[in-house]
């Protein structure tokens, strides 16, 4: 059954914060990569001060200096073909997004949601599945015991918003400290890098790369990031 047929028929029983998106193969490509990139990355990063400010009677072109239409931001990715596509990273730098590539193997040392977030947002969602389950039973105690695809689809597109939404608020701090302890939140110039922490390298001192290599600079920054709006949930089966 293809997905529109499959959108059709339960999609209005799917929770109505996601994003559900089908393929074939059942894995993400370049398509459906550069989709999430339009359709839910860009609007988060949208700079509303220049996108409330331009339009035909405006004064402010988006393409003027300090009015670009989206904020600077960086964008950590591991090495999958699709996500260093030429016109993947073209769109991508058109839209003042930096890439960091995580090289393959890595992401257990250098990917934030591998080193510390996954396994704890794990145990919310199986938390939350269950709750699923026991709610649907009690409501319709004649229900098959056996559940379908279809069922199985509809109840993931409830329990990961859900289960998401009470990890960010009850773990907040958790998410923050691993950004920070991978160095991506800190300064850019290299002062705040002892802080940085890499699991299994516990022993290793990170010094101040500007003193080590006392190059001068026009740019430094007191922070390199700033929190973003809430997003829906993007999701492919």
């Amino acid at each position: 059954m293809s997905g529109d047929n499959i959108r059709h028929r339960e999609g209005h029983l799917w929770h109505n914060g996601v994003t559900v998106e089908f393929n074939d193969t059942a894995y993400n490509n370049e398509e459906l990569f550069l989709k999430f990139i339009e359709t839910e990355l860009l609007p988060a990063l949208q700079n509303t001060h220049v996108a409330a400010s331009t339009g035909p009677t405006s004064q402010h072109s988006s393409t003027e200096p300090n009015h670009q239409p989206y904020h600077e931001s960086l964008l950590l990715r591991n090495v999958a073909g699709f996500h260093t596509t030429e016109t993947v990273l073209e769109k991508l730098h058109s839209t003042e997004i930096t890439t960091s590539l995580i090289p393959s193997a890595c992401t257990g040392l250098l990917q934030p949601l591998n080193t510390a977030v996954n396994k704890q947002f794990k145990s919310f969602l199986r938390e939350f599945t269950d709750t699923y389950i026991d709610s649907q039973s009690n409501s319709n105690p004649l229900a098959p015991e056996k559940w379908t695809t279809s069922d199985k689809r509809v109840m993931v597109t409830h329990v990961v918003p859900e289960a998401w939404a009470a990890f960010t608020s009850e773990k907040a701090e958790l998410i923050r400290k691993s950004f920070h302890d991978l160095g991506v939140t800190l300064p850019i110039d290299g002062s705040k890098d002892s802080e940085i922490r890499i699991k299994g390298f516990d022993h290793i001192n990170i010094g101040n790369w500007m003193e080590d290599i006392p190059l001068p600079l026009t740019f430094r920054p007191l922070e390199s990031h700033r929190s973003l709006p809430q997003r829906q949930f993007s999701m492919m089966p």
